[in-house]
């Protein structure tokens, strides 16, 4: 109820506020309902309706603002979301010929190049210094004011905590990066550098600390890849992430403090193919290696079992992410390589096959919580097919279908049938 009527006043003294600026305003209204067997979720549904509105006074100031209604239905469970997803100044500026500088400033989604390090909505500011040779990006944001329920930050036991307590605010962390492109490569091909880092902000008294038994999860990232193309159809991009952090765990009685390092790794790669076809035909692959720890190091995906090795392996990205339809594992000791074909066999209509096999890096936990220590030591997790087809009729409408089977490798999952899930999806613009 709180986060609603932050919102409406928010909507309210902006439509009094901003009357006089060039303006446009629109929204969306979306649908997804799925079946399925996995965790048996039979039947979901979600439910989403959107309005934005955009100022603008001038090419250095104006301002946009996006708020969001989201009702969910899953397991017999109700939920109604209201959330405030964008509210933020931008603008431009020329500094001399051939520079010039543009900001946001407010709420807004932090996002590296690849959106495997971070993906966050948080409050903050971000700069980009324009040129023809070196473009730098950076930026700081706070996470600690976003709705919790709409955050996609679950680094550590009691981030999720605070999530599954439907807690109003997202856990508070800092965040912070510096990334410059370098794009006069010959063969048009670019170089990225970043460096990105997150600061956990609860206190050491902090409930939920206590209540998981856990601690401060302080993480750094040095990023390195480049992008372009080995043919005039063919676009790659290669990227490289070192992770380096300190997890601080309070004393608990009777277990003293602990203090742990922490180094992991990520590289992601994809590849697209544009065949010069009628049906423009479109052939991807985007493959990921995750790092992570044994078992004698972590119980499960995100709780340590001490006393383990002071060093940790394990990849852990500051947003959530997953991949795959069915079977959806988070980034954390996984590998994976899924390889799809997109054709569009008349206008409107895009049909996407693929194919996903999922690994684990390491004889160790992943976030699929069915697996133990004794469900057995080998590193193949499964394959999965997906189908898609999606039609957009008018510019407005948008329409999907999506399906997926799942074939667990039973060696190592204690699931042994055939997963699937069904779904439709329905969007209309306004």
């Amino acid at each position: 109820m709180k986060s609603r009527k932050i919102i409406i006043v928010f909507f309210v003294f902006l439509s009094f506020r901003l009357y006089a600026l060039d303006s446009d305003w629109g929204g969306k209204v979306e649908n997804i309902s799925q079946i399925s067997n996995v965790e048996y979720e039979d039947f979901t549904q979600g439910n989403k309706a959107s309005l934005w509105y955009r100022g603008e006074q001038s090419p250095l100031l104006n301002f946009y603002i996006k708020g969001d209604y989201v009702y969910r239905y899953e397991k017999e469970d109700h939920k109604n979301i209201f959330d405030l997803t964008n509210a933020y100044f931008y603008g431009r500026t020329v500094l001399e010929e051939g520079k010039s500088l543009r900001y946001n400033a407010g709420r807004f989604r932090f996002n590296d190049s690849t959106g495997r390090v971070m993906k966050s909505l948080a409050d903050g500011v971000e700069i980009t210094l324009q040129n023809r040779t070196l473009p730098v990006r950076f930026g700081a944001g706070y996470t600690g004011l976003v709705f919790g329920q709409t955050s996609d930050i679950v680094m550590t036991p009691a981030d999720k905590l605070e999530k599954d307590d439907e807690y109003l605010l997202a856990p508070p962390r800092l965040i912070a990066f510096a990334e410059a492109k370098y794009s006069n490569l010959p063969g048009g091909n670019s170089l990225i550098l970043a460096v990105i880092a997150q600061q956990d902000l609860r206190m050491d008294d902090n409930s939920y600390l206590e209540d998981s038994e856990t601690g401060k999860l302080h993480t750094q990232y040095f990023q390195m890849g480049a992008d372009g193309r080995f043919l005039p159809d063919l676009y790659y991009s290669l990227t490289g992430v070192l992770q380096t952090g300190q997890y601080l765990i309070p004393a608990y009685d009777p277990a003293p403090s602990a203090d742990y390092t922490s180094l992991g790794g990520l590289v992601t790669a994809t590849l697209d193919y544009y065949l010069e076809s009628r049906y423009k035909t479109t052939i991807s692959l985007d493959a990921l290696y995750s790092s992570g720890d044994p078992w004698k190091n972590r119980g499960e995906f995100g709780v340590l079992s001490l006393p383990g090795d002071k060093q940790l392996n394990q990849y852990t990205p500051i947003s959530n992410s997953t991949k795959g339809f069915v079977y959806t594992p988070q980034i954390g000791n996984l590998i994976f390589g899924d390889l799809s074909v997109s054709v569009k066999p008349i206008d409107k209509i895009q049909v996407v096959l693929s194919g996903i096999t999922f690994l684990r890096a390491i004889d160790g936990p992943i976030s699929d919580d069915t697996m133990t220590e004794d469900s057995g030591n080998s590193l193949y997790l499964g394959q999965e097919v997906d189908f898609v087809v999606n039609y957009r009729p008018y510019s407005d409408l948008g329409l999907a279908l999506r399906s997926g089977v799942f074939f667990p490798n039973t060696d190592v999952q204690s699931n042994e049938d055939i997963l699937y899930r069904i779904g439709a999806y329905v969007s209309v613009s306004f």
